[in-house]
């Protein structure tokens, strides 16, 4: 998928170029807005599996981070 200004193509399942009929916005991204899965299976693919990620911005992995402190993994009547 390639992306100029509003302008998107990408490969159709024959590996031909063809632009995407989506009106994007500035702020938009490409894959948030494709929305059909069956001329472009990978792409939707790719989408659909960074739609199912996770971030946690505020969770802080540094040495001196809470989490890095030891503790008890389980309480002693949790039947680990």
């Amino acid at each position: 998928m390639e992306r100029e200004g509003v302008r998107v193509m990408a490969r159709d399942e024959d590996g031909r170029r063809v632009e995407i009929d989506i009106d994007l916005l500035d702020s938009e991204t490409a894959l948030g807005r494709l929305e059909d899965p069956s001329r472009y299976p990978t792409l939707d693919l790719v989408r659909r599996t960074l739609l199912e990620w996770r971030l946690y911005h505020g969770l802080r992995t540094d040495t001196d981070s809470p989490l890095r402190r030891p503790c008890v993994g389980a309480p002693p009547d949790a039947g680990v």
